[in-house]
């Protein structure tokens, strides 16, 4: 059911950002979805309810205030204590308490910003049409992380280029988690899992918990 006067907002926001109409249009196809996919759709629904503050303008202070708002709504979505365990693997039960919890701290944050700065295109919105399409849900094993996963399917396509985004989701409590993104067929989490394996076997966790701790400080101060 449609809202009072929302045939004049969208008319709007059809004019001023076709993307919000793509995920509009997202959102309403994933209703009947499962539960793993409703979540995905909350979130574009966050996404696509922030956007209007750009209405007013295209500056940059208001775009990356449109990522730190997404990131912090993304925080909320990913299951942080098992990306934290995944992304260090083996090396993470040798970690004292507190290495864990500053290395959760800073990473998360990071990850979160790379995620919707990057995998999650929303900083291309003041910029140029996105399409979003759902493609399709599946349900299957997760022999990289032996995870049950629910996997949704989404198309972002540009003017340039069409990304394939598949979001990894898994049960926790009585709610789905966000564990990890697929990109054109790329695993993030193991991506991440590689570097941090190759820098902590090199010049061990110290220095990388340096590394994540001055990328965490110019994303604070950016935002």
């Amino acid at each position: 059911m449609k809202r009072p006067g929302a045939g004049n907002i969208m008319l709007n926001m059809v004019r001023k950002f076709k993307l919000a109409v793509a995920l509009l249009g997202m959102a309403m196809a994933l209703e009947s979805c499962s539960p793993a996919t409703q979540e995905i759709d909350k979130f574009f629904r966050y996404i696509n309810d922030v956007r209007s503050d750009l209405q007013s303008g295209k500056s940059e202070d208001k775009k990356q205030k449109l990522l730190t708002k997404a990131r912090k709504r993304l925080l909320t979505l990913i299951d942080t204590e098992y990306v934290g365990r995944m992304s260090l693997g083996k090396y993470y039960d040798g970690l004292s308490v507190s290495e864990k919890q500053e290395f959760s701290r800073v990473f998360h944050e990071i990850l979160a910003y790379n995620l919707v700065k990057t995998y999650v295109p929303t900083n291309f919105v003041a910029d140029q049409d996105i399409k979003v399409d759902f493609v399709n849900e599946e349900v299957k094993h997760d022999p990289v992380f032996n995870a049950e996963a629910n996997i949704i399917h989404t198309r972002f396509t540009t003017d340039k280029v069409v990304y394939l985004i598949d979001f990894y989701m898994h049960p926790v409590g009585k709610t789905y988690k966000l564990y990890d993104v697929y990109v054109d067929g790329a695993s993030v989490l193991l991506d991440y899992q590689n570097q941090f394996y190759n820098m902590i076997s090199s010049k061990g966790f110290p220095y990388l918990l340096k590394r994540l701790k001055e990328k965490y400080e110019q994303l604070d101060s950016r935002s």
